[in-house]
């Protein structure tokens, strides 16, 4: 009997508000860690989570080095919402890691495609 839920990690703040996305994709790996089904979605300034910021400086830990450690953790399915890289004037070609960019109409059918979301 499997007890693997699909749980979707929904990254909306941006990697220099503070822990909490730092902490949230460390939840991530950790229910990957522990066989969970895991996607991640980086929207709203969640988005620049995926972009080289160095936060070391501000004497926080790097979000961008973790989102590179994905997927040594096999958590291959990172979305990122088309949207909000075009209300910052991001391409895909700016991002760090490879994450498929999706329309704001399939976020609802990507949540409901899973059992849990965490949305920080």
């Amino acid at each position: 009997m499997s007890t693997s839920k699909q749980i979707l990690y929904v990254q909306r703040r941006s990697p220099l508000a503070g822990a909490e996305a730092y902490e949230s994709l460390e939840g991530a790996i950790l229910a990957r860690v522990f066989d969970q089904n895991v996607t991640v979605l980086f929207m709203d300034d969640g988005v620049y989570q995926l972009c080289e910021i160095d936060t070391h400086q501000l004497g926080m830990r790097n979000v961008n080095k973790l989102c590179a450690s994905l997927g040594l953790y096999e958590i291959e399915q990172v979305y990122v919402s088309a949207k909000s890289l075009e209300q910052r004037g991001l391409l895909a070609e700016d991002l760090s890691i490879a994450a498929e960019a999706i329309p704001a109409k399939e976020i609802s059918a990507l949540v409901s495609r899973h059992e849990i979301v965490i949305s920080s």
